[in-house]
């Protein structure tokens, strides 16, 4: 292959640009919108994420084939990246805070519990370096010299992070939102949200609701989900 600068342009054939160092710069953008407030940063981002979700969404349920953005939505045996799905993650992390958007939180539930998890090993002291949709996931193995050291099993914290930052939200007007259903204890600003019922094997959970004050709760609709009642009563919106 020809020698490509790597400030001179982008070829799948060369590696040159890592989808997740991409979508690093890409949320570093939203740190932008969060300081200026100028609004063409964010739409710049929110037809980033949609396009990204349309064109590279790998049968993992994570982007790219890996670790590029190379027409990961076409391949049906996809390698999936750990350090890809806790960028992805990372990224609509922030348009979920920024924007109260809940499709964000909907790819984020999707790729955490299936492109994420089934990188982090069983017993949580290592990770895979690509989750395989076909045959063998690979085992990452040290980088720079250190045995014990790897970007995607270092990351991997991180994630848990922000899926767990994001479990409950309030907004400016103190609104509290319950959006996701896994089991989890959360307290956030004077009010307590207890979560049980072992989802997603289950498809019904009990959420215990503890505040100090009055205040409005919204429970996030999940939007695979053809039907979601909340006792008994069809939800909306």
């Amino acid at each position: 292959y020809e020698v490509v600068p790597k400030s001179v342009t982008w070829r799948p054939d060369v590696q040159l640009t890592k989808a997740y160092e991409m979508m690093s710069c890409v949320d570093g953008l939203l740190e932008y919108y969060r300081i200026t407030g100028e609004s063409r940063i964010l739409e710049a981002v929110k037809r980033f994420q949609a396009n990204v979700w349309a064109t590279e969404r790998n049968p993992m349920w994570n982007v790219g084939f890996n670790d590029q953005f190379s027409g990961g939505g076409i391949l049906p045996n996809g390698a999936s990246e750990p350090c890809d799905a806790i960028h992805w993650i990372r990224l609509n992390y922030d348009l979920f805070l920024i924007t109260g958007d809940p499709q964000y939180v909907d790819v984020m539930e999707q790729t955490f519990f299936n492109a994420f998890l089934a990188g982090v090993y069983r017993e949580g002291t290592w990770g895979a370096r690509a989750v395989r949709s076909e045959g063998w996931h690979n085992t990452a193995h040290g980088q720079a010299l250190m045995k014990y050291s790897h970007c995607c099993v270092d990351n991997m914290p991180r994630c848990f992070m922000d899926i767990a930052q994001t479990l409950v939200t309030r907004d400016a007007a103190g609104t509290l939102y319950v959006n996701w259903y896994s089991d989890s204890s959360a307290s956030l600003d004077g009010a307590t949200v207890k979560v049980t019922g072992n989802y997603p094997v289950s498809d019904k959970v009990s959420v215990t609701v503890s505040v100090n004050k009055p205040t409005v709760l919204k429970f996030r609709n999940p939007s695979w989900s053809a039907v979601t009642t909340l006792d008994g009563v069809p939800g909306d919106g």
